[in-house]
């Protein structure tokens, strides 16, 4: 009598996350790989949502003053804050005077696709497609004589011109290679400003090759496959792995299961919007990643296989005759066996602040 080995999957739905990630909860899943089956997918996700979940949103929208913190990636579309690097007080173009404040913020790696918006106090004061705005929030404040902002998305090849004609200190020399900042000056002015504000970035994030084309030029991108990618390959930020150490193909068919159209959400089944950061291990962070979009890299016959949980038909059949031993399949007890998931999350309806929501098995 010939056995089927099933390979078992659930279709994760909802938004959760690590810094802000799209991330499924998933039933008990099996799956064979090369002759290794790997049981309890949403035991895995469990024990890295453990690890991680003083890590969730490390201060992410704060801004500090250093220069040598760590430079966060983003990934996708969220908000940001920075890391003031720079901060003069000086006249509008440098020397003497104080009625000016002249601040750069280190963003993230880049380069990135755009900073769409930016944020003094939760409120919007510049837009991409508008510039500075003349009647923010609820006081309809006119910004455009207090603020100057110069935005760099990580691929200038120059350092920033009124900041080497202001300051001696920044020359040519301090190009930023490979990082998004923005150098903002602020006039003084106390019905604007009544303190030193803390300044926000909505950003579309960094650049990543296609794992379709991974020859050609690095374009702005969502799809988990491509990030995982990205992060495997990166040897700044990254685990510097060659391309040669990844299984291109299984990067491809994942890519093309992410982005296929789910069931009942009627968008794309994972994308990922979110930050990393950089002090912690890039090991850990490849956990997060993969655990957002329900997946497992399997390292087998010396690659790597990005491989998604997800439903399926069986893929080999075990005779008897092959079967020389006992054997068991065990898919864990009622402890490990979850019928209420808590999710926390980074919610961008409410301006990127920590969110929850509660996914319950009613059956």
């Amino acid at each position: 009598m010939a056995v089927a080995l099933p390979i078992l999957g659930g279709i994760g739905a909802g938004a959760a996350g690590f810094f802000g990630f799209t991330l499924a909860a998933t039933s008990l899943t099996a799956i064979l790989i090369g002759g290794l089956i790997i049981v309890g997918a949403a035991l895995l996700v469990g024990k890295m949502m453990k690890k991680g979940k003083d890590r969730q949103d490390p201060g992410m929208l704060v801004n500090k003053n250093s220069n040598n913190d760590p430079i966060p990636v983003v990934y996708g579309e969220r908000r940001v804050g920075a890391t003031r690097t720079f901060v003069r007080s000086a006249g509008a173009t440098g020397g003497e005077g104080n009625e000016y404040l002249h601040i750069v913020f280190t963003i993230c790696e880049g380069p990135i696709e755009s900073i769409e918006e930016i944020y003094f106090n939760d409120t919007l004061v510049w837009t991409l497609a508008g510039g500075v705005e003349t009647a923010a929030g609820e006081d309809e404040i006119d910004f455009s004589g207090l603020v100057e902002i110069n935005n760099h998305l990580g691929d200038q090849t120059t350092a920033d011109a009124n900041l080497v004609a202001r300051f001696t200190e920044w020359t040519s020399a301090h190009v930023g290679n490979k990082i998004a900042y923005s150098y903002i000056r602020l006039k003084y002015d106390r019905e604007a400003f009544s303190g030193l504000p803390t300044v926000t970035f909505q950003v579309k994030g960094r650049k990543v090759r296609d794992v379709d084309n991974l020859a050609g030029a690095e374009a702005y991108s969502k799809d988990p496959a491509d990030i995982v990618c990205d992060y495997l390959t990166n040897d700044i930020y990254g685990r510097g792995f060659s391309d040669s150490l990844l299984n291109v193909t299984s990067f491809q068919d994942a890519q093309d299961y992410y982005e296929g159209t789910h069931t009942h959400l009627g968008a794309a089944r994972y994308i990922l919007d979110g930050a990393l950061a950089t002090d912690d291990n890039t090991y850990e962070n490849t956990q997060r990643i993969l655990a957002c979009c329900n997946s497992a890299l399997i390292f087998s016959n010396g690659v790597y296989k990005l491989i998604p949980f997800k439903t399926g038909n069986s893929t080999d059949l075990i005779t008897e005759s092959e079967i020389v031993d006992n054997w068991n399949m065990g898919f864990g007890d009622k402890k490990s066996r979850f019928n209420r998931v808590k999710v926390r999350f980074t919610n961008d309806s409410t301006d990127y602040q920590q969110g929850s929501a509660v996914i319950e098995n009613t059956s």
